[in-house]
């Protein structure tokens, strides 16, 4: 499914909110995120070393191509070190709300910018990644918050709604690139599945 949005300003909050699938970063980790949290580690990739504002806690992510990709696209965009120009929470999660809107998806629960980071959850997980090391990219403070996402079954999710097709890797997404400032604009994009918002509490 392609999902092209209407204004700029959506776009904008399209990418966060993929950025988020793919990193788990929370809102406000993604506001407060700058240059100095992306590193290079001895296994030649770059990674997100970072701390949650919510409990101070350590999250380290490798960063993917795709979120790497949205990084270069707002490189400039922004008058301070922060990388995004990250609109408010409200203004996210309405705009995220025209944009299934605009998509004619149908959802059992309403879809925020949370979602994004249970998105994260759910799919490393099915993916195979050990529920200790997702607690560690998640910045979890006890892995007991982590275990509840590996309590979502597969009949489960079938049953939750999906925005966008499963991602896992970039044979599976594609991106339109085209000329947006002085980078490339992702415009569209395919093969994510949204998973949802297990309880309000969790982390």
């Amino acid at each position: 499914m392609m999902c092209v949005p209407p204004h700029p300003r959506y776009e904008l909050v399209k990418d966060l909110f993929i950025f988020s699938c793919f990193t788990g970063l929370a809102y406000a980790d993604i506001k407060k995120l700058t240059r100095n949290n992306i590193q290079s580690f001895f296994d030649g990739h770059q990674w997100i070393i970072s701390r949650r504002k919510k409990s101070d806690i350590a999250s380290n992510v490798r960063l993917m191509e795709i979120p790497k990709r949205i990084i270069e696209k707002y490189l400039g965009s922004t008058r301070n070190e922060f990388i995004f120009p990250v609109p408010t929470n409200v203004t996210c999660n309405t705009h995220i709300g025209k944009l299934i809107e605009k998509a004619e998806i149908i959802t059992e629960q309403k879809v925020t910018f949370h979602t994004a980071r249970h998105t994260f959850g759910t799919m490393f997980l099915t993916e195979g990644v050990p529920l200790e090391s997702l607690s560690k990219m998640m910045g979890h403070k006890n892995i007991s918050t982590t275990q509840i996402y590996a309590k979502i079954t597969i009949q489960g999710l079938i049953h939750c709604h999906c925005i966008l097709h499963r991602i896992a890797s970039d044979q599976r997404t594609h991106f339109t690139a085209k000329k947006y400032s002085n980078g490339p604009m992702l415009t569209e994009f395919t093969g994510l599945t949204m998973f949802p918002t297990i309880q309000n509490q969790v982390d």
